[in-house]
């Protein structure tokens, strides 16, 4: 077989496989497709993106107009979360401990003295609160979880 022969199949290949991911989908859709990170463990938001910082956003609330939200990430992972609920008392509310990965390295759970249970799905430049099981909003509301790297 011809060297060129062979430079062209071999970067037929490369395409198909780069071209597998739907670019207009949301984190959580991507994540769910078959993908590369999944078959390699070693490939997760935890130790591929730069997902220390400060994120910021207002989330919904039940019973207010919105919790402007800041969340802290550090390196060493521990974290600041400061909460203010709109349309109260406005008081902020502090907590701060650390955090742990999940399994798969795209979720990170933070744990705090209160038992609330807090999950964020890691993605590029922003986090996704999800609910109380891990597991993504669903809803109208869905796309007003989400807080954004500073």
């Amino acid at each position: 077989m011809k060297p060129s022969y062979v430079i062209a199949i071999v970067l037929s290949i490369f395409l198909v496989g780069c071209g597998g991911a739907n670019k207009d989908a949301t984190p959580f859709e991507q994540q769910a497709q078959p993908s590369q990170a999944q078959n390699f463990p070693a490939h997760s938001a935890r130790n591929s993106l730069d997902w220390n910082g400060v994120y910021t956003g207002q989330l919904p609330c039940a019973d207010c107009t919105g919790i402007d939200t800041s969340l802290t990430l550090h390196s060493d992972q521990t974290y600041t979360l400061e909460e203010s609920y709109l349309g109260q008392d406005e008081a902020v509310f502090s907590s701060s401990g650390r955090f742990e990965w999940n399994r798969d390295g795209n979720v990170i759970i933070l744990d705090n003295s209160v038992g609330a249970i807090n999950h964020y799905f890691v993605a590029e430049n922003q986090l996704w609160k999800l609910d109380i099981h891990g597991q993504k909003v669903q809803g109208p509301l869905a796309d007003k979880y989400r807080l954004i790297k500073q």
